[in-house]
């Protein structure tokens, strides 16, 4: 199935990483329990899928122990594997937090395959320290970046904290987005504009390859 999926089709340029569950009821060494999944048993894929169309483009499955031993961790090495087949080329890959790291995005870098993610501040090469570092009570729509090498670091206040790593984007690129907000002085709910960094916007736009690839499979 896999070599066909690789064979039939070639990605557009933005691919998403994620997991997939396969509902199931067999009685078998691979099925898995996640139980804040909407299917709680089943196998669980790793699946690479084009962020445009939703097209499953290549997949790994878990068997609860990996077959080849790193010492880079489990996320690293399915990227890698996943990733293999387009590297050097110009992919950019999206990924959630479980994937993104800064060793993991330095190198994509060199393999020519630039990379965005929202990251986890204990990830090992976080910045810890940052002169601008956003304030805790810090106003919605608020910025602030560090750029180490090719590894730039977003951090911007929505409803909480969020945190992007991107080896694509400028620390200055952002554009406006609306948020629903209550007036204080009236209690009226008002729309406002708030700033949006690029490497957000990108990242929402493209992340959901694999759950539009689930939506198809669901009407099957």
């Amino acid at each position: 199935i896999q070599n066909n999926c690789e064979r039939l089709y070639t990605p557009t340029r933005n691919v998403s990483i994620d997991e997939r569950m396969v509902a199931s009821k067999a009685r078998f060494p691979s099925r898995q329990y996640m139980k804040d999944k909407p299917i709680k048993w089943g196998f669980k894929l790793w699946v690479l899928a084009d962020s445009c169309n939703g097209y499953t483009y290549r997949f790994d499955i878990y068997a609860g122990k990996r077959h080849t031993i790193s010492n880079r961790g489990l996320s690293f090495d399915v990227v890698e594997r996943l990733m293999t087949p387009l590297f050097d080329q110009g992919y950019i890959l999206y990924c959630d937090n479980f994937y993104s790291g800064p060793e993991l995005f330095s190198f994509l870098h060199g393999r020519n395959t630039p990379a965005v993610g929202t990251v986890r501040e204990n990830r090992k090469g976080f910045p810890k320290t940052l002169a601008n570092k956003m304030p805790k009570k810090a106003p919605r729509g608020s910025i602030r970046w560090h750029r180490n090498g090719p590894l730039l670091f977003v951090q911007w206040q929505d409803t909480s904290n969020v945190n992007v790593l991107s080896t694509v984007h400028s620390g200055s690129g952002f554009g406006l987005v609306e948020r629903n907000s209550k007036n204080k002085n009236t209690g009226e709910h008002v729309v406002q504009q708030i700033s949006r960094p690029i490497a957000v916007k990108d990242y929402n736009e493209n992340m959901g390859g694999v759950d539009l690839s689930d939506q198809h499979i669901s009407y099957y």
